[in-house]
């Protein structure tokens, strides 16, 4: 009877750890754990984004800080700080301040977008790359963006309600 029992709690503790073990990773790093991305449509930024980005590079605190970042870039003109405003206001609306900051590049001609280490994989270009014509949501904690529609300003806020504690 001692027999069975020793039996079933090993049984009981292999399909226990079958359920929670660790997620396996595919991780270049060798070993780095690949963080899950958990919210429908968000995907991984790049390892090679963060490790071209240092402190001292344009956006590093986009895809490094504590919060989530509202992040896009659009031309300063009507639309573009009309767009800003949109954004201002669902955030204050929903009370959302707390989750997010806001970080809309309304950019003027002629700026030069370039990563310091010659390199194109930056957050700079990578930013402007797949946020010029889509309003991002930058997730650092989990290394993960994700593109929403700019010209669907209803959608937005939902999603930004939906990824509140993302």
């Amino acid at each position: 009877m001692k027999i069975i029992n020793v039996l079933f709690a090993v049984v009981i503790i292999v399909a226990l750890y079958a359920v929670f073990k660790p997620a396996k990773t595919d991780s270049p790093n060798g070993g780095e754990k690949t963080p899950r991305i958990s919210f429908p449509g968000a995907s991984r930024i790049p390892d090679s984004v963060f490790e071209n980005t240092s402190a001292s590079d344009t956006y590093y605190d986009v895809i490094n800080g504590e919060k989530k970042q509202i992040f896009w870039v659009y031309a300063d003109c009507p639309i573009g700080r009309a767009m800003k405003k949109q954004i201002d206001a669902i955030i204050e609306n929903n009370n959302l301040a707390s989750n997010y900051l806001h970080n809309a590049n309304l950019m003027s001609g002629g700026m030069m977008v370039f990563c310091k280490n010659r390199t194109n994989k930056c957050a700079q270009i990578y930013l402007y790359d797949n946020c010029s014509d889509k309003i991002c949501v930058i997730n650092p904690k989990q290394k993960a963006i994700l593109k929403l529609n700019n010209s669907d300003f209803q959608k937005v806020a939902e999603t930004l309600v939906k990824a509140k504690y993302w």
